[in-house]
């Protein structure tokens, strides 16, 4: 899932190719930049599958310039919201928009960050 999604931001050309996996992330990245980070299963929907899983988008900005962070944002629920997406096992699934985090300082980073919360909606054979 998490390199459909990475695809797809890829695709979209919100940061170049600037979309990293956390592992792959740290400071002497240039912004802007996008980190998509997978988490555990979500049982807030009240149902545990295995499919239920919280994605995080991390946008990254200029600390001088938080109107990119807001357009970034934009951007990216767009690209995200709803959308047919495949892994490469040919399982196809979506993603609703779950709301973001407050703008904040990456001290370490020297840039303005945000989190955008999204869901799997649902994940159905290819």
């Amino acid at each position: 899932m998490r390199t459909a999604i990475r695809t797809r931001l890829v695709e979209k050309d919100l940061v170049g190719d600037r979309v990293y996996q956390p592992h792959m992330a740290g400071p002497k990245l240039k912004v802007p930049c996008i980190v998509v980070k997978m988490g555990g299963e979500n049982s807030s929907f009240g149902m545990k599958n295995g499919y239920d899983l919280p994605v995080e988008v991390w946008l990254y900005a200029d600390q001088t310039n938080q109107t990119v962070l807001d357009e970034l944002a934009a951007a990216a629920i767009n690209a995200l919201l709803r959308v047919d997406l495949s892994t490469s096992d040919g399982q196809i699934f979506s993603l609703e928009y779950d709301g973001c985090s407050e703008d904040l300082y990456d001290e370490d980073w020297k840039a303005l960050t945000r989190r955008l919360d999204f869901a799997t909606a649902r994940v159905r054979e290819g």
